[in-house]
């Protein structure tokens, strides 16, 4: 049992490109506070789920037997990668146990392949996770990850005065049962629009990259891959006129809403977002970098 501070990993939101990203295609997601806390403990901790990806990974390291002490800062409700961030605690206490403590976040994003690869074997469905969310919150901030070529790469914010925000629903549709009820799905034609956001973003195009954002979550809907009670809220946010893009994220877009407007105009969608019962979360004024270990006692 290693003496370890705690094991820090951010939440995460995709921007756009979920269910895309299932085939290896690139997306885009941001990472922001509070983040899930994980620190091992000696008795009195949770284990994880044997069948869960770090359940499984835990018991390949024979790492097993570990408890752990855990800060949820959602109690619970999900949505902003609670199953990601085990995985990857696991993983860098394994390092920390290897005594490979210079810097476990850059050599793991040094080996995606071998990380991502491995998390995908551990998955009981028949359609395999993407590893994108786990990326992003290995890398921080805004990542645009190719799941083709396992390539991270952090992106600075490019709309100076204008936000993206965060509102949880309250609702939740558990991952790993969404994904295995899946089956084939054919989504190529969603490739253009998120192949738009990436250049409009780095163009600083704002109007072309709000409207990607728009129109991906349209585009889903037309695809059966939107929860109809979210997609309602989502348009009736869309007709006012601080807010210049809103989609839904998550499984079925149910988790949370995502909103672009104005920062000055923050105060004023969130008072609006609350009429809706959304909770407000997180913004790009609240960025975190990835996934950081504090060694506690160890040299």
């Amino acid at each position: 049992m290693l003496n370890l501070g705690p094991i820090k990993i951010p939440s995460k939101t995709f921007i756009i490109g979920e269910y895309l990203a299932l085939q290896g295609t690139a997306s885009m997601i941001m990472t922001t506070e509070p983040c899930f806390e994980f620190l091992p403990v000696q008795d009195g901790g949770e284990l994880f789920h044997p069948e869960s990806p770090a359940g499984m990974l835990s018991k390949k390291l024979e790492l097993q037997d570990i408890q752990w002490k855990i800060t949820d800062p959602y109690n619970g409700k999900g949505g902003f990668g609670r199953s990601t961030a085990e995985y990857l605690a696991v993983q860098i206490y394994w390092m920390a146990y290897k005594r490979e403590f210079q810097n476990p976040r850059e050599a793991l994003l040094d080996n995606l392949t071998d990380l991502v690869s491995t998390y995908k074997s551990f998955s009981i469905s028949e359609t395999q996770p993407s590893g994108a969310d786990m990326v992003a919150q290995l890398c921080g901030g805004i990542c645009w990850y190719d799941g083709m070529n396992f390539q991270a790469q952090d992106l600075e914010w490019p709309f100076p005065g204008y936000s993206l925000t965060v509102f949880h629903t309250g609702k939740k549709i558990p991952t790993h049962d969404h994904l295995s009820k899946l089956g084939e799905l054919e989504l190529h034609s969603l490739i253009p629009t998120v192949v738009s956001a990436r250049t409009s973003f780095a163009q600083a195009n704002l109007k072309v990259f709000a409207h990607a954002i728009n129109y991906y979550y349209d585009q889903l809907y037309a695809m059966g891959l939107s929860d109809p009670s979210v997609w309602k809220i989502v348009e009736e946010l869309r007709t006012y006129p601080q807010i210049l893009a809103a989609k839904g994220c998550g499984a079925m877009g149910v988790d949370t809403v995502l909103v672009l407007c104005e920062s000055s105009d923050l105060a004023a969608v969130k008072k609006l977002a609350s009429t809706y019962d959304l909770e407000w979360i997180a913004s790009t004024d609240e960025l975190c970098g990835g996934a950081s270990l504090d060694l506690g006692g160890q040299q």
